[in-house]
């Protein structure tokens, strides 16, 4: 049973670690990302259960790939009569691609989608997802989403691939009429941890110095047009945004249960992987921001970090 620390705002249920793709940039040991687990539905069940009187009305359902377990609509189902008012499924989109699977969990309870949109062109998508194909379903998925009406998010993870083509990703988005648009820095490593966590090569990560101005430019371009949020980075480094990483520090209340019976707020666990300087004593921003990564500064170098971005 849990051990309360605090107010649990958001739950999220991470089913698997089981994936159809196979990212460039996943954090997921390869050992896990193609195992099965067994009785992950029962499991899942108890954890809802257990947690239902906790008064949680939003519930988030991720992986892995969560569209693989194949009870995933009646945990969904299971879910809403429970209570869990606000569910939100992030998936690569592949599966959601098939109208019929899309409909399902919509009509089950799934109130928003939230889907990785990594690139522009089939020919990026299928090169940072290494899955021939599946950028054409993830189109097909995001216009499912909006066919059978839930809300629809679309994530950008920037990485050497992509990082260029940031504007281009959210024209997409908007054409898409999404809903809301997240842009996700990469996480080398979190060390100290007990969930597994892979160490990404830097060869995948791109330096901040040269990805910030691209994100930046993008921001300056369509943060009117459509929400925008950014997500693992510190303020400091994009001094001048930081109304886009506001909403996501303030989220201190989000409490992850995984496939492999780990119980963690979001924020203690990045907080484990993090760092701080001297400069972080004086900034506003000190309490919620779990400070600057040090695995990447262990990969790309601590001045790369402290560069000041323009």
């Amino acid at each position: 049973m849990l051990k309360m620390v605090g107010k649990i705002n958001n739950l999220i249920l991470e089913l698997n670690s089981t994936c159809n793709n196979n990212c460039i940039y996943c954090y997921l040991p390869e050992q896990l990302r193609f195992r099965k687990h067994a009785n992950s539905f029962e499991y899942f069940k108890t954890v809802l259960l257990e947690f239902k009187d906790k008064n949680i009305q939003n519930l988030d359902i991720t992986g892995g790939e969560p569209t693989l377990l194949p009870e995933l609509e009646e945990l969904v189902s299971y879910a809403k009569k429970l209570g869990y008012n606000n569910i939100t499924l992030v998936s690569n989109g592949r599966m959601l691609s098939y109208a019929s699977k899309c409909s399902n969990l919509i009509r089950k309870g799934v109130r928003r989608i939230v889907i990785t949109l990594d690139a522009d062109s089939e020919f990026l998508g299928d090169a940072i997802s290494r899955a021939p194909g599946s950028f054409k379903q993830v189109l097909k998925a995001a216009v499912n989403v909006k066919k059978f009406g839930a809300e629809l998010g679309l994530t950008m993870v920037i990485n050497k691939l992509n990082y260029r083509n940031c504007e281009k990703v959210i024209e997409k988005a908007i054409s898409l009429k999404a809903d809301f648009f997240s842009i996700q820095f990469l996480l080398p490593h979190i060390e100290n941890s007990t969930v597994p966590c892979r160490k990404i090569h830097k060869s995948v990560i791109p330096r901040y110095d040269e990805s910030i101005k691209f994100v930046k430019s993008s921001l300056d371009k369509y943060g009117k047009r459509i929400k925008i949020s950014l997500h693992f980075i510190a303020p400091c480094l994009m001094k001048g945004y930081e109304k886009y990483i506001e909403p996501e520090l303030n989220k201190s209340d989000r409490f992850i249960v995984d496939y492999l019976g780990n119980r963690y707020y979001i924020s203690e666990h990045l907080k484990k992987g993090a760092t701080r300087i001297k400069e972080c004593s004086g900034c506003k921003y000190f309490s919620n921001c779990p400070g600057l990564f040090f695995s990447y500064a262990k990969e790309l170098g601590i001045n790369n970090m402290l560069n000041k971005n323009g």
